[in-house]
């Protein structure tokens, strides 16, 4: 019998939209397996430097090393951090600025960071009376990235750091 003639032209314009929508889903397959996965950076706390000792405040330079395990380039547009001193918390905060870890590279990041005089007191007397220089740390952190369609990338380390205060 007889077709109407919209159904008849409704048969192509499906075929061509399946059609379209399977090539649009094997292009973003494409792409996705173009973007390799990234691994986050490892990074490790190398010295905490006193700067500053005021009577209300104290300022520090932490520098962390931030290696790049990635055949790629690391284009960090911030960076979050947190650091435990033997067993306390010490400083945390997060860095605005833009700076490039080479791929299967290392960058050194220094930060200034400020503490208050009664919460790092006792913590800070318990190191200079005793004496001690090594003391362990925790560092973690996270790392976001100038790149589209990427998540941030996630640090942490954990060890013992000589401070010279």
């Amino acid at each position: 019998m007889f077709q109407s003639v919209s159904a008849s032209r409704a048969f192509p314009r499906r075929i061509v939209a399946q059609l379209c929508c399977g090539l649009l889903l094997l292009t973003m397959s494409g792409c996705a397996m173009l973007r390799p996965e990234l691994q986050p950076p490892q990074a490790t706390l190398v010295a905490v430097e006193l700067t500053e000792l005021g009577v209300r405040q104290q300022r520090f330079r932490l520098v962390i090393d931030l290696d790049n395990p990635n055949t790629i380039a690391l284009p960090v547009n911030a960076l979050a951090y947190s650091v435990v001193l033997d067993g306390a918390p010490f400083a945390d905060g997060r860095t605005e600025g833009s700076f490039r870890v080479p791929a299967g590279g290392r960058e050194r990041v220094r930060l200034s960071v400020s503490t208050d005089l009664l919460r790092s007191l006792e913590q800070l007397q318990g190191l200079l009376v005793a004496g001690r220089r090594d003391v362990g740390y925790e560092l973690d952190g996270r790392v976001w990235l100038d790149m589209p369609m990427r998540p941030s990338l996630r640090f942490s380390d954990r060890g013992s750091i000589d401070i010279d205060f």
